[in-house]
Protein backbone atom coordinates (compact mmCIF):
# COMPACT_ATOMS: atom_id res chain seq x y z
CA UNK A 1 0.00 0.00 0.00
CA UNK A 2 2.47 2.59 1.05
CA UNK A 3 4.56 1.43 -2.52
CA UNK A 4 1.42 2.25 -4.09
CA UNK A 5 1.20 5.77 -2.28
CA UNK A 6 4.71 6.46 -3.36
CA UNK A 7 3.95 5.93 -7.23
CA UNK A 8 1.03 8.13 -7.45
CA UNK A 9 3.15 10.84 -5.79
CA UNK A 10 5.95 10.22 -7.70
CA UNK A 11 3.46 10.41 -11.22
CA UNK A 12 1.52 13.96 -9.51
CA UNK A 13 5.46 15.62 -9.56
CA UNK A 14 6.61 14.23 -12.67
CA UNK A 15 3.74 16.21 -13.75
CA UNK A 16 4.93 19.42 -12.33
CA UNK A 17 2.22 21.47 -12.57
CA UNK A 18 -0.76 19.46 -11.16
CA UNK A 19 -1.32 21.84 -8.63
CA UNK A 20 -0.86 25.08 -11.01
CA UNK A 21 -4.27 27.00 -10.12
CA UNK A 22 -5.85 29.60 -12.79
CA UNK A 23 -6.13 33.97 -12.12
CA UNK A 24 -9.90 32.70 -11.15
CA UNK A 25 -8.84 30.38 -8.54
CA UNK A 26 -6.13 32.77 -6.82
CA UNK A 27 -8.95 35.55 -6.88
CA UNK A 28 -11.81 36.41 -5.34
CA UNK A 29 -14.06 34.22 -7.25
CA UNK A 30 -15.08 37.34 -9.27
CA UNK A 31 -12.41 37.80 -11.63
CA UNK A 32 -11.25 35.88 -15.18
CA UNK A 33 -7.95 35.27 -16.79
CA UNK A 34 -6.65 37.76 -19.39
CA UNK A 35 -5.86 36.32 -22.77
CA UNK A 36 -2.16 36.40 -22.51
CA UNK A 37 -2.35 34.26 -18.83
CA UNK A 38 -5.12 31.82 -20.30
CA UNK A 39 -2.51 31.10 -23.33
CA UNK A 40 0.74 30.75 -20.89
CA UNK A 41 -1.54 28.42 -19.05
CA UNK A 42 -2.30 26.22 -21.74
CA UNK A 43 1.55 26.27 -22.27
CA UNK A 44 2.30 24.97 -19.89
CA UNK A 45 0.18 22.21 -19.36
CA UNK A 46 1.26 21.31 -23.11
CA UNK A 47 5.26 20.89 -21.64
CA UNK A 48 4.11 19.01 -18.71
CA UNK A 49 2.21 16.25 -20.06
CA UNK A 50 2.60 14.15 -23.30
CA UNK A 51 -0.53 13.67 -25.10
CA UNK A 52 -1.15 17.55 -25.21
CA UNK A 53 -0.50 19.72 -27.83
CA UNK A 54 -1.49 23.89 -27.85
CA UNK A 55 -1.36 24.52 -31.52
CA UNK A 56 -1.46 27.97 -33.38
CA UNK A 57 -4.61 27.84 -35.76
CA UNK A 58 -3.89 30.99 -37.22
CA UNK A 59 -4.03 34.81 -36.84
CA UNK A 60 -7.31 36.49 -35.75
CA UNK A 61 -8.22 39.83 -37.60
CA UNK A 62 -6.22 42.05 -34.97
CA UNK A 63 -3.11 39.33 -35.99
CA UNK A 64 -2.64 37.88 -32.78
CA UNK A 65 -2.13 34.47 -32.41
CA UNK A 66 -5.20 32.20 -32.02
CA UNK A 67 -4.78 28.59 -30.02
CA UNK A 68 -6.13 25.14 -29.92
CA UNK A 69 -5.26 22.85 -27.03
CA UNK A 70 -5.35 19.35 -27.51
CA UNK A 71 -5.55 16.39 -25.38
CA UNK A 72 -5.07 13.04 -26.52
CA UNK A 73 -4.10 11.12 -29.66
CA UNK A 74 -6.53 11.91 -32.17
CA UNK A 75 -7.28 8.85 -32.57
CA UNK A 76 -10.19 8.53 -35.25
CA UNK A 77 -11.81 5.26 -33.02
CA UNK A 78 -12.55 7.39 -30.55
CA UNK A 79 -15.26 10.50 -29.54
CA UNK A 80 -13.59 14.03 -30.18
CA UNK A 81 -15.23 16.78 -28.11
CA UNK A 82 -14.53 20.21 -29.03
CA UNK A 83 -14.67 22.80 -26.67
CA UNK A 84 -15.03 26.97 -27.95
CA UNK A 85 -14.77 29.71 -25.67
CA UNK A 86 -14.93 33.23 -25.34
CA UNK A 87 -16.68 33.56 -28.70
CA UNK A 88 -18.32 36.58 -26.92
CA UNK A 89 -15.53 37.28 -24.25
CA UNK A 90 -18.14 39.39 -22.06
CA UNK A 91 -19.36 35.49 -21.19
CA UNK A 92 -15.90 34.06 -19.71
CA UNK A 93 -17.09 31.08 -17.94
CA UNK A 94 -15.96 28.68 -20.02
CA UNK A 95 -12.40 29.87 -20.64
CA UNK A 96 -12.00 29.78 -16.90
CA UNK A 97 -13.84 26.83 -16.14
CA UNK A 98 -12.02 24.55 -19.70
CA UNK A 99 -8.82 25.49 -18.04
CA UNK A 100 -9.44 24.39 -15.03
CA UNK A 101 -10.72 21.17 -16.05
CA UNK A 102 -7.75 20.49 -18.64
CA UNK A 103 -5.64 20.83 -15.55
CA UNK A 104 -7.76 18.39 -13.52
CA UNK A 105 -8.26 15.84 -16.55
CA UNK A 106 -4.58 15.66 -16.85
CA UNK A 107 -3.07 15.56 -13.42
CA UNK A 108 -5.97 13.33 -11.62
CA UNK A 109 -4.83 9.89 -11.95
CA UNK A 110 -8.47 8.86 -11.88
CA UNK A 111 -8.46 10.71 -14.93
CA UNK A 112 -6.48 8.48 -16.86
CA UNK A 113 -8.58 5.94 -18.30
CA UNK A 114 -10.86 8.71 -19.27
CA UNK A 115 -8.22 10.05 -21.20
CA UNK A 116 -7.79 7.49 -23.19
CA UNK A 117 -11.33 6.92 -24.70
CA UNK A 118 -12.06 10.30 -25.76
CA UNK A 119 -10.06 13.16 -27.55
CA UNK A 120 -10.76 16.99 -26.34
CA UNK A 121 -9.91 19.69 -27.88
CA UNK A 122 -10.11 23.45 -26.41
CA UNK A 123 -10.27 26.46 -28.15
CA UNK A 124 -8.80 28.58 -25.15
CA UNK A 125 -9.81 31.91 -26.39
CA UNK A 126 -11.74 32.39 -29.70
CA UNK A 127 -12.42 36.40 -29.88
CA UNK A 128 -9.24 37.28 -28.98
CA UNK A 129 -9.27 40.94 -29.98
CA UNK A 130 -12.42 41.24 -27.78
CA UNK A 131 -10.57 39.35 -24.56
CA UNK A 132 -7.91 41.87 -24.95
CA UNK A 133 -10.88 45.11 -25.10
CA UNK A 134 -11.45 44.72 -21.24
CA UNK A 135 -13.76 47.27 -19.22
CA UNK A 136 -16.07 46.75 -16.42
CA UNK A 137 -19.67 48.02 -17.80
CA UNK A 138 -20.28 46.71 -21.25
CA UNK A 139 -22.62 43.85 -19.56
CA UNK A 140 -25.08 46.07 -17.91
CA UNK A 141 -27.33 42.75 -17.02
CA UNK A 142 -24.61 40.83 -15.80
CA UNK A 143 -23.62 39.82 -12.19
CA UNK A 144 -19.82 39.75 -12.47
CA UNK A 145 -17.19 39.07 -13.26
CA UNK A 146 -14.87 42.76 -12.06
CA UNK A 147 -13.77 42.82 -15.52
CA UNK A 148 -13.82 41.04 -18.81
CA UNK A 149 -13.71 41.35 -22.19
CA UNK A 150 -16.23 42.67 -25.01
CA UNK A 151 -18.85 40.99 -27.27
CA UNK A 152 -17.35 41.96 -30.57
CA UNK A 153 -14.19 41.95 -32.16
CA UNK A 154 -12.38 45.14 -32.73
CA UNK A 155 -13.80 45.64 -35.96
CA UNK A 156 -17.44 44.89 -34.19
CA UNK A 157 -18.42 41.92 -35.61
CA UNK A 158 -20.30 39.27 -33.44
CA UNK A 159 -18.31 36.18 -34.20
CA UNK A 160 -21.56 34.04 -33.14
CA UNK A 161 -23.45 35.33 -36.25
CA UNK A 162 -20.66 34.76 -38.81
CA UNK A 163 -20.62 30.95 -39.37
CA UNK A 164 -22.70 31.09 -42.44
CA UNK A 165 -20.32 34.45 -44.33
CA UNK A 166 -17.46 33.93 -42.72
CA UNK A 167 -16.07 36.70 -42.76
CA UNK A 168 -13.97 37.19 -39.88
CA UNK A 169 -10.36 35.38 -39.86
CA UNK A 170 -11.04 34.06 -36.68
CA UNK A 171 -13.97 32.27 -37.99
CA UNK A 172 -12.26 30.69 -40.97
CA UNK A 173 -9.54 29.51 -38.93
CA UNK A 174 -11.98 28.09 -36.59
CA UNK A 175 -13.63 26.40 -39.33
CA UNK A 176 -10.54 25.11 -41.24
CA UNK A 177 -9.18 23.28 -37.86
CA UNK A 178 -12.96 21.71 -37.58
CA UNK A 179 -12.65 20.65 -41.02
CA UNK A 180 -9.92 18.47 -40.00
CA UNK A 181 -11.07 17.29 -36.94
CA UNK A 182 -14.07 16.69 -37.81
CA UNK A 183 -15.40 16.45 -33.72
CA UNK A 184 -18.12 14.26 -32.76
CA UNK A 185 -19.40 17.04 -29.77
CA UNK A 186 -18.95 20.75 -30.33
CA UNK A 187 -19.78 22.96 -27.19
CA UNK A 188 -19.99 26.99 -26.97
CA UNK A 189 -19.55 28.48 -23.34
CA UNK A 190 -21.88 31.73 -23.37
CA UNK A 191 -23.85 33.93 -20.67
CA UNK A 192 -27.63 34.39 -20.79
CA UNK A 193 -29.28 37.54 -20.54
CA UNK A 194 -33.32 37.43 -20.22
CA UNK A 195 -35.58 36.18 -17.77
CA UNK A 196 -34.78 35.91 -13.91
CA UNK A 197 -35.28 32.11 -12.47
CA UNK A 198 -33.51 29.89 -10.25
CA UNK A 199 -31.56 28.10 -12.51
CA UNK A 200 -27.90 28.43 -12.97
CA UNK A 201 -27.09 26.23 -15.81
CA UNK A 202 -29.54 26.32 -19.11
CA UNK A 203 -28.15 25.18 -22.33
CA UNK A 204 -29.21 24.96 -25.64
CA UNK A 205 -29.55 21.40 -27.64
CA UNK A 206 -28.98 21.84 -32.04
CA UNK A 207 -32.35 21.16 -33.23
CA UNK A 208 -32.33 17.08 -33.48
CA UNK A 209 -34.43 17.53 -36.79
CA UNK A 210 -31.70 19.48 -38.59
CA UNK A 211 -29.09 16.32 -37.54
CA UNK A 212 -29.27 13.02 -40.15
CA UNK A 213 -31.27 10.27 -38.19
CA UNK A 214 -30.37 7.85 -36.27
CA UNK A 215 -27.96 10.90 -34.93
CA UNK A 216 -30.63 13.53 -34.02
CA UNK A 217 -32.79 10.77 -32.21
CA UNK A 218 -30.14 9.28 -30.44
CA UNK A 219 -28.72 12.96 -29.02
CA UNK A 220 -32.01 13.62 -27.99
CA UNK A 221 -33.51 10.79 -26.51
CA UNK A 222 -30.02 9.61 -25.31
CA UNK A 223 -27.48 11.08 -24.67
CA UNK A 224 -28.74 14.35 -23.40
CA UNK A 225 -30.88 13.48 -20.87
CA UNK A 226 -28.63 11.39 -19.71
CA UNK A 227 -26.47 14.60 -19.40
CA UNK A 228 -28.81 16.20 -17.61
CA UNK A 229 -30.03 13.47 -15.46
CA UNK A 230 -25.99 13.16 -13.88
CA UNK A 231 -26.03 16.84 -13.68
CA UNK A 232 -29.12 16.66 -11.49
CA UNK A 233 -27.26 13.94 -9.14
CA UNK A 234 -24.24 16.48 -8.76
CA UNK A 235 -27.02 19.03 -7.25
CA UNK A 236 -26.61 20.78 -10.65
CA UNK A 237 -30.80 20.93 -11.98
CA UNK A 238 -30.34 21.86 -15.84
CA UNK A 239 -32.98 23.05 -18.13
CA UNK A 240 -33.42 24.07 -21.59
CA UNK A 241 -32.06 27.60 -22.66
CA UNK A 242 -35.05 29.89 -21.56
CA UNK A 243 -36.76 31.40 -24.83
CA UNK A 244 -39.99 32.85 -23.95
CA UNK A 245 -42.88 32.62 -26.00
CA UNK A 246 -44.03 36.21 -24.57
CA UNK A 247 -42.71 38.18 -21.74
CA UNK A 248 -42.46 35.93 -18.94
CA UNK A 249 -41.19 31.60 -18.62
CA UNK A 250 -44.93 31.12 -17.33
CA UNK A 251 -45.90 31.71 -21.32
CA UNK A 252 -43.90 28.69 -22.42
CA UNK A 253 -40.25 28.27 -23.70
CA UNK A 254 -39.22 27.61 -27.19
CA UNK A 255 -35.92 25.81 -28.20
CA UNK A 256 -33.42 28.26 -30.05
CA UNK A 257 -33.49 28.00 -33.54
CA UNK A 258 -29.52 27.66 -34.64
CA UNK A 259 -29.44 28.51 -37.93
CA UNK A 260 -25.79 28.23 -40.08
CA UNK A 261 -24.63 31.56 -38.46
CA UNK A 262 -24.37 30.38 -35.13
CA UNK A 263 -21.20 28.51 -33.67
CA UNK A 264 -23.51 25.01 -33.36
CA UNK A 265 -26.01 25.50 -35.92
CA UNK A 266 -22.94 25.31 -38.53
CA UNK A 267 -21.26 22.14 -36.97
CA UNK A 268 -24.85 20.56 -37.32
CA UNK A 269 -24.62 20.76 -41.20
CA UNK A 270 -21.75 18.22 -40.83
CA UNK A 271 -23.26 16.05 -38.17
CA UNK A 272 -21.93 17.18 -34.93
CA UNK A 273 -23.98 17.22 -31.98
CA UNK A 274 -23.80 20.56 -30.63
CA UNK A 275 -24.44 22.16 -27.10
CA UNK A 276 -24.68 26.10 -26.46
CA UNK A 277 -23.57 26.33 -22.55
CA UNK A 278 -26.23 29.70 -20.93
CA UNK A 279 -25.72 30.18 -17.44
CA UNK A 280 -27.28 32.58 -15.94
CA UNK A 281 -26.06 36.51 -15.54
CA UNK A 282 -27.69 37.04 -12.20
CA UNK A 283 -25.92 34.16 -10.60
CA UNK A 284 -22.21 35.08 -8.44
CA UNK A 285 -19.57 34.44 -11.39
CA UNK A 286 -18.25 31.39 -9.31
CA UNK A 287 -21.42 28.99 -9.58
CA UNK A 288 -21.36 30.20 -13.17
CA UNK A 289 -18.11 28.73 -13.80
CA UNK A 290 -18.35 25.85 -11.63
CA UNK A 291 -22.21 25.22 -13.42
CA UNK A 292 -19.91 25.10 -16.91
CA UNK A 293 -17.42 22.86 -15.70
CA UNK A 294 -19.51 20.47 -14.82
CA UNK A 295 -22.05 19.86 -17.68
CA UNK A 296 -18.60 20.19 -20.06
CA UNK A 297 -17.49 17.44 -17.87
CA UNK A 298 -20.09 15.44 -17.76
CA UNK A 299 -20.84 15.61 -21.54
CA UNK A 300 -16.77 14.45 -21.97
CA UNK A 301 -18.24 11.58 -19.49
CA UNK A 302 -21.22 10.69 -21.49
CA UNK A 303 -19.09 10.56 -24.60
CA UNK A 304 -16.84 7.79 -23.02
CA UNK A 305 -19.65 5.97 -21.88
CA UNK A 306 -21.48 5.97 -24.83
CA UNK A 307 -18.59 6.07 -27.14
CA UNK A 308 -19.74 2.94 -28.98
CA UNK A 309 -22.95 4.51 -30.33
CA UNK A 310 -21.91 7.77 -30.70
CA UNK A 311 -19.78 6.96 -33.15
CA UNK A 312 -21.95 4.10 -35.02
CA UNK A 313 -25.15 6.38 -35.28
CA UNK A 314 -22.33 9.38 -36.73
CA UNK A 315 -20.76 7.65 -39.10
CA UNK A 316 -24.49 6.68 -40.29
CA UNK A 317 -25.61 10.14 -40.73
CA UNK A 318 -22.49 11.32 -42.10
CA UNK A 319 -22.77 8.38 -44.65
CA UNK A 320 -26.50 9.11 -45.21
CA UNK A 321 -25.62 13.20 -45.59
CA UNK A 322 -23.29 12.08 -48.24
CA UNK A 323 -25.68 9.80 -49.95
CA UNK A 324 -28.93 11.76 -50.00
CA UNK A 325 -30.58 13.80 -52.79
CA UNK A 326 -32.72 15.90 -50.70
CA UNK A 327 -32.17 18.21 -48.02
CA UNK A 328 -34.78 20.51 -45.72
CA UNK A 329 -33.96 23.62 -44.48
CA UNK A 330 -35.47 26.99 -43.36
CA UNK A 331 -36.65 25.18 -39.87
CA UNK A 332 -39.94 27.06 -38.38
CA UNK A 333 -41.41 26.19 -35.17
CA UNK A 334 -44.76 24.46 -34.89
CA UNK A 335 -46.49 26.69 -32.44
CA UNK A 336 -49.52 24.27 -32.37
CA UNK A 337 -47.05 21.75 -30.64
CA UNK A 338 -45.90 21.89 -27.37
CA UNK A 339 -44.28 19.45 -24.48
CA UNK A 340 -45.01 20.12 -20.72
CA UNK A 341 -41.73 20.60 -18.86
CA UNK A 342 -41.33 21.03 -14.98
CA UNK A 343 -39.86 24.46 -14.30
CA UNK A 344 -38.77 26.57 -11.39
CA UNK A 345 -39.69 30.13 -11.52
CA UNK A 346 -40.07 33.57 -9.49
CA UNK A 347 -43.46 35.41 -10.05
CA UNK A 348 -43.66 38.03 -12.09
CA UNK A 349 -44.47 40.88 -10.72
CA UNK A 350 -45.09 44.76 -12.11
CA UNK A 351 -44.38 47.99 -10.28
CA UNK A 352 -43.93 51.20 -10.98
CA UNK A 353 -40.80 52.86 -12.51
CA UNK A 354 -38.83 55.35 -10.19
CA UNK A 355 -37.21 56.38 -14.15
CA UNK A 356 -39.87 56.08 -16.23
CA UNK A 357 -42.74 56.43 -13.82
CA UNK A 358 -44.70 53.75 -15.96
CA UNK A 359 -45.20 50.33 -14.85
CA UNK A 360 -42.04 47.89 -14.91
CA UNK A 361 -41.22 43.90 -14.99
CA UNK A 362 -39.54 42.30 -11.62
CA UNK A 363 -39.10 39.45 -10.62
CA UNK A 364 -40.02 38.36 -6.84
CA UNK A 365 -38.05 36.17 -5.67
CA UNK A 366 -39.40 36.09 -2.61
CA UNK A 367 -42.42 33.85 -4.57
CA UNK A 368 -40.56 31.31 -6.32
CA UNK A 369 -43.02 28.59 -8.06
CA UNK A 370 -42.39 24.92 -9.59
CA UNK A 371 -44.97 23.89 -12.62
CA UNK A 372 -45.46 22.76 -15.66
CA UNK A 373 -44.97 25.17 -18.87
CA UNK A 374 -44.99 24.32 -22.46
CA UNK A 375 -41.68 23.88 -24.34
CA UNK A 376 -41.82 24.40 -28.23
CA UNK A 377 -39.16 22.28 -29.79
CA UNK A 378 -40.95 20.63 -33.14
CA UNK A 379 -39.35 22.30 -35.54
CA UNK A 380 -40.73 21.84 -39.37
CA UNK A 381 -38.76 22.49 -42.76
CA UNK A 382 -39.77 25.07 -45.06
CA UNK A 383 -37.98 24.76 -47.97
CA UNK A 384 -37.16 21.60 -49.41
CA UNK A 385 -33.67 21.26 -51.29
CA UNK A 386 -32.90 18.89 -54.72
CA UNK A 387 -29.35 18.43 -54.95
CA UNK A 388 -28.62 18.01 -58.44
CA UNK A 389 -25.32 16.11 -59.61
CA UNK A 390 -22.83 18.96 -59.10
CA UNK A 391 -22.78 22.36 -59.02
CA UNK A 392 -20.86 24.86 -61.12
CA UNK A 393 -19.59 28.40 -60.10
CA UNK A 394 -17.31 30.34 -62.64
CA UNK A 395 -13.80 31.11 -60.94
CA UNK A 396 -13.92 34.80 -61.30
CA UNK A 397 -16.39 34.53 -57.64
CA UNK A 398 -12.77 34.05 -56.13
CA UNK A 399 -14.24 33.90 -52.40
CA UNK A 400 -15.94 30.46 -53.10
CA UNK A 401 -13.00 28.93 -53.71
CA UNK A 402 -11.13 30.36 -50.50
CA UNK A 403 -14.77 29.12 -48.71
CA UNK A 404 -15.18 25.84 -49.71
CA UNK A 405 -11.30 24.91 -48.61
CA UNK A 406 -11.90 26.41 -45.65
CA UNK A 407 -15.02 24.04 -44.99
CA UNK A 408 -12.97 21.07 -46.22
CA UNK A 409 -15.48 20.65 -49.28
CA UNK A 410 -13.81 18.76 -52.48
CA UNK A 411 -13.90 20.65 -55.76
CA UNK A 412 -12.23 19.84 -58.88
CA UNK A 413 -11.45 22.01 -61.58
CA UNK A 414 -13.07 22.28 -65.51
CA UNK A 415 -10.26 21.16 -67.46
CA UNK A 416 -11.31 22.57 -70.84
CA UNK A 417 -13.19 25.47 -72.22
CA UNK A 418 -16.69 23.49 -72.83
CA UNK A 419 -20.58 24.29 -73.41
CA UNK A 420 -22.52 22.98 -71.16
CA UNK A 421 -26.56 22.49 -70.22
CA UNK A 422 -26.98 23.57 -66.64
CA UNK A 423 -30.38 24.75 -64.44
CA UNK A 424 -30.33 28.47 -63.49
CA UNK A 425 -31.90 30.22 -60.84
CA UNK A 426 -32.76 34.22 -61.54
CA UNK A 427 -33.94 35.72 -58.29
CA UNK A 428 -37.13 37.51 -59.00
CA UNK A 429 -37.68 38.95 -55.62
CA UNK A 430 -36.07 39.28 -52.18
CA UNK A 431 -36.42 41.37 -48.79
CA UNK A 432 -33.46 43.14 -47.51
CA UNK A 433 -33.17 44.17 -44.15
CA UNK A 434 -33.50 48.41 -43.02
CA UNK A 435 -30.26 49.05 -40.98
CA UNK A 436 -26.83 46.67 -41.23
CA UNK A 437 -26.51 43.33 -39.42
CA UNK A 438 -23.24 42.52 -38.65
CA UNK A 439 -21.55 44.66 -41.64
CA UNK A 440 -24.14 43.33 -43.85
CA UNK A 441 -27.26 43.91 -45.24
CA UNK A 442 -29.26 41.07 -45.18
CA UNK A 443 -31.61 39.16 -47.84
CA UNK A 444 -34.94 37.39 -46.73
CA UNK A 445 -37.99 35.86 -48.19
CA UNK A 446 -35.86 35.03 -51.39
CA UNK A 447 -37.75 33.71 -53.93
CA UNK A 448 -36.37 32.27 -57.52
CA UNK A 449 -37.40 30.58 -61.02
CA UNK A 450 -35.42 28.40 -62.62
CA UNK A 451 -34.68 27.85 -66.39
CA UNK A 452 -32.66 25.51 -68.71
CA UNK A 453 -29.65 27.08 -70.32
CA UNK A 454 -26.41 26.23 -72.21
CA UNK A 455 -23.04 28.15 -70.69
CA UNK A 456 -19.89 28.56 -71.70
CA UNK A 457 -18.04 27.59 -68.85
CA UNK A 458 -14.05 28.08 -68.71
CA UNK A 459 -11.31 25.96 -67.72
CA UNK A 460 -10.43 26.31 -64.21
CA UNK A 461 -14.58 26.82 -63.26
CA UNK A 462 -15.47 24.97 -60.01
CA UNK A 463 -16.96 22.02 -60.15
CA UNK A 464 -18.43 20.87 -56.48
CA UNK A 465 -20.11 17.29 -56.85
CA UNK A 466 -23.11 16.51 -54.22
CA UNK A 467 -22.18 13.43 -53.21
CA UNK A 468 -19.93 14.10 -49.88
CA UNK A 469 -20.36 14.84 -46.35
CA UNK A 470 -20.82 18.37 -46.68
CA UNK A 471 -24.08 18.29 -48.79
CA UNK A 472 -26.39 19.42 -46.31
CA UNK A 473 -23.48 22.75 -45.69
CA UNK A 474 -23.23 23.02 -49.46
CA UNK A 475 -27.39 23.26 -50.19
CA UNK A 476 -27.40 25.98 -47.41
CA UNK A 477 -25.08 28.09 -48.38
CA UNK A 478 -25.52 27.46 -52.99
CA UNK A 479 -29.20 27.93 -52.20
CA UNK A 480 -30.26 31.08 -52.12
CA UNK A 481 -33.68 30.18 -50.53
CA UNK A 482 -32.03 29.22 -47.97
CA UNK A 483 -32.15 31.92 -44.45
CA UNK A 484 -28.56 31.94 -44.40
CA UNK A 485 -27.35 31.57 -47.82
CA UNK A 486 -24.30 33.54 -49.29
CA UNK A 487 -26.86 35.38 -51.30
CA UNK A 488 -28.57 36.12 -48.81
CA UNK A 489 -25.30 37.19 -47.10
CA UNK A 490 -25.06 40.06 -49.75
CA UNK A 491 -21.91 37.81 -51.55
CA UNK A 492 -23.83 38.19 -55.39
CA UNK A 493 -25.09 41.50 -55.03
CA UNK A 494 -23.51 42.85 -58.20
CA UNK A 495 -25.83 40.63 -59.93
CA UNK A 496 -28.52 42.71 -58.87
CA UNK A 497 -28.28 45.57 -60.92
CA UNK A 498 -28.33 45.72 -64.75
CA UNK A 499 -24.87 47.49 -66.62
CA UNK A 500 -27.41 48.03 -69.94
CA UNK A 501 -30.49 50.18 -70.06
CA UNK A 502 -32.15 52.20 -72.74
CA UNK A 503 -32.89 55.77 -73.29
CA UNK A 504 -36.91 56.28 -73.70
CA UNK A 505 -37.35 58.50 -76.55
CA UNK A 506 -35.47 56.24 -78.74
CA UNK A 507 -36.13 52.70 -77.47
CA UNK A 508 -40.30 53.75 -78.04
CA UNK A 509 -39.50 53.24 -82.00
CA UNK A 510 -37.29 49.96 -81.19
CA UNK A 511 -40.23 48.52 -78.90
CA UNK A 512 -43.17 49.24 -81.39
CA UNK A 513 -40.99 47.12 -84.45
CA UNK A 514 -40.28 44.29 -81.62
CA UNK A 515 -43.96 44.20 -81.34
CA UNK A 516 -44.60 44.55 -84.85
CA UNK A 517 -42.97 41.99 -85.85
CA UNK A 518 -43.56 39.35 -83.07
CA UNK A 519 -47.52 38.36 -82.31
CA UNK A 520 -46.44 36.41 -79.34
CA UNK A 521 -45.24 39.12 -77.38
CA UNK A 522 -47.78 41.53 -78.55
CA UNK A 523 -50.57 38.97 -77.02
CA UNK A 524 -48.10 38.76 -73.94
CA UNK A 525 -48.17 42.58 -73.71
CA UNK A 526 -52.19 42.79 -73.81
CA UNK A 527 -52.50 40.44 -71.26
CA UNK A 528 -49.95 41.88 -68.54
CA UNK A 529 -51.59 45.06 -68.77
CA UNK A 530 -55.21 43.95 -68.45
CA UNK A 531 -53.46 42.33 -65.16
CA UNK A 532 -51.70 45.40 -63.77
CA UNK A 533 -54.49 48.31 -64.98
CA UNK A 534 -52.36 50.84 -63.13
CA UNK A 535 -48.91 50.11 -64.82
CA UNK A 536 -46.84 53.47 -66.29
CA UNK A 537 -45.73 53.86 -69.34
CA UNK A 538 -42.58 53.29 -68.40
CA UNK A 539 -43.20 50.09 -66.81
CA UNK A 540 -44.40 49.24 -70.29
CA UNK A 541 -41.43 49.74 -71.91
CA UNK A 542 -39.36 48.30 -69.16
CA UNK A 543 -41.22 44.97 -69.62
CA UNK A 544 -40.95 45.22 -73.56
CA UNK A 545 -36.98 45.65 -72.91
CA UNK A 546 -37.16 42.92 -70.43
CA UNK A 547 -38.88 40.30 -73.02
CA UNK A 548 -36.21 41.75 -76.39
CA UNK A 549 -32.49 40.36 -76.98
CA UNK A 550 -31.03 43.76 -75.56
CA UNK A 551 -31.63 42.68 -72.00
CA UNK A 552 -28.85 41.72 -70.60
CA UNK A 553 -29.17 37.62 -69.48
CA UNK A 554 -26.72 38.51 -66.44
CA UNK A 555 -29.22 40.79 -64.96
CA UNK A 556 -30.37 38.84 -61.73
CA UNK A 557 -29.30 35.52 -63.02
CA UNK A 558 -27.59 33.86 -60.17
CA UNK A 559 -24.20 32.36 -60.65
CA UNK A 560 -24.03 28.88 -59.30
CA UNK A 561 -25.14 26.82 -61.83
CA UNK A 562 -26.59 23.09 -61.40
CA UNK A 563 -25.43 20.14 -63.15
CA UNK A 564 -28.49 18.33 -63.24
CA UNK A 565 -27.61 15.49 -65.44
CA UNK A 566 -23.68 14.21 -66.54
CA UNK A 567 -22.97 16.90 -69.32
CA UNK A 568 -19.49 17.15 -68.73
CA UNK A 569 -17.56 16.60 -72.20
Amino acid sequence: MKAKFFIIIGWLFSNGVFAQKTPFEKGNGNQTTTYQECISFYKSLASAYKNTQMIKIGLSDENIPMYLFLIGDKSKNKPFVFINNGIHPGEPEGIDASMMLARDLLSKPENALLLTKVNIGIIPVFNVGGSENRGCCSRANQNGPEEYGFRGTENNLDLNRDFAKQKSLNTQNLCTILSKINPDIFIDTHTSNGADYPYVLTYIETQYQKLSEPLGSFMHTKFTPQVVENLQKKGLTAVQYVNTIKETPDSGIAGFLETARYTTGYNAMFNTIGYTVETHMLKPFSERVNATYQFILEVINQADKKSKELLENRKIAIKNTELTDTIFTNFEINITHADSILFNGFEAEYKKSEVTQKERLFYNRYKPWTKNIAFYNDYKPKLKIVLPKAWIIPQQWRFIENLLAVNGVIFERLRNDTLIPVSIKYIETYQTIQKPFEGQYLHYETKTRSENQEIHFRKGDILVFANQPSNRFLAEVFTPEASDSWFNWNYFDAILSQKEYFSNYVFEDTAAELLSNDSSLKKELEAYKANNLKVTPQQLLDWVYKHSLYYEKSHMRYPVYRLELNSIK
